[in-house]
């Protein structure tokens, strides 16, 4: 199992929820950032064709954090997560497009959970179709409307 590290010091000033968790926004319609303490990395997807696409992984640290004499010691176990979770990552999409590619497979209904596809599908939507009147339309956690 995976689990949470800091191997270096937070960023300076950061405060209150900053300083306590790890935030991801996600770009759509392809990347997502998170952000620690002390570092943040993004994935982004690229589409190259209809059954492949190409993950980037990158990752960013202050620049005091990377002056450091052992940064390059210290920074392996940031390294060493997120190579064993990208592929973990991948072999979950490869059996989901699998399943997709499946003789018996029939399209269904879209669970509670999926408020991200709902909020994509608008977003989507919303640059296809006419302009919208107002705020892009979003979902929520709770699988409400948001602006």
């Amino acid at each position: 199992a995976l689990v949470a590290l800091q191997c270096f010091a937070p960023v300076a000033g950061l405060s209150g929820r900053a300083a306590t968790g790890t935030f991801f926004t996600l770009v759509l319609p392809n990347t997502q950032f998170a952000v620690a303490q002390d570092c943040l990395w993004w994935l982004s997807v690229l589409p190259r064709g209809h059954e492949r696409c190409t993950l980037t992984l990158g990752s960013c640290f202050p620049e005091d954090t990377v002056a450091c004499a052992d940064f390059a010691e210290r920074v392996r176990p940031y390294f060493r997560r997120w190579d064993a979770a990208t592929p973990e990552d991948n072999r979950i999409a490869e059996r989901q497009q699998a399943g997709l590619a499946a003789a018996h497979w029939r399209p269904g209904r879209f669970s509670p959970q999926e408020f991200a596809v709902h909020g994509m599908a608008n977003w989507v939507l919303d640059r296809v179709l006419e302009a919208p009147r107002g705020p892009a339309r979003g979902v929520s956690r709770g699988g409400r409307e948001a602006n």
